[in-house]
């Protein structure tokens, strides 16, 4: 989940550093990423258990995603609804579906086993390329694939 948001803060923290406030986000992003040590620390000399490490680092990340959407905001006319609906929620449907799939299979019965893992990789594939095809990519985006995809095949 961390791996995800830190994803998706990737293209916005380029897009601050484009319109050179770079010193802005710099300070109160890395001033958000100092204080997740300590917070950790008090977790776990508190007795929480590990996970609560990762939660907290989940907490953090998103705490940066929405300081980076705010400077982003601020530096240039960001439309706070396209991203939502155009990157956010996209993103989220396909990480709530995509793992359905490995689970079922997981719970369907099949023992651990190599056959079981190439039955899940196979699977996650065939579902993840048709949803990411259809959920992330806009009009314009999947002519382009298409279009590619086309003369690559030309090609050969």
């Amino acid at each position: 989940i961390d791996s995800l948001i830190c994803t998706l803060n990737a293209p916005c923290t380029q897009i601050v550093f484009a319109t050179g406030k770079i010193s802005l986000y710099q300070i109160v992003s890395s001033t958000i990423n100092i204080f997740l040590l300590p917070v950790c620390y008090v977790l776990l000399r508190n007795g929480y258990k590990a996970e609560s490490v990762f939660v907290a680092t989940i907490i953090f990340s998103c705490i940066s995603q929405a300081v980076c959407l705010i400077v982003a905001r601020r530096s240039f006319m960001f439309s706070w609804k396209g991203y939502f609906s155009d990157v956010l929620v996209p993103c989220l449907i396909l990480s709530v579906t995509l793992p359905v799939i490995p689970y079922l299979i997981v719970r369907w019965g099949m023992s651990e086993s190599i056959w079981r893992l190439i039955l899940v990789c196979l699977a996650t594939i065939m579902v993840a390329i048709p949803l990411s095809y259809f959920l992330i990519l806009n009009k314009d985006q999947r002519a382009s694939v298409l279009s590619f995809l086309s003369r690559q095949s030309i090609k050969q």
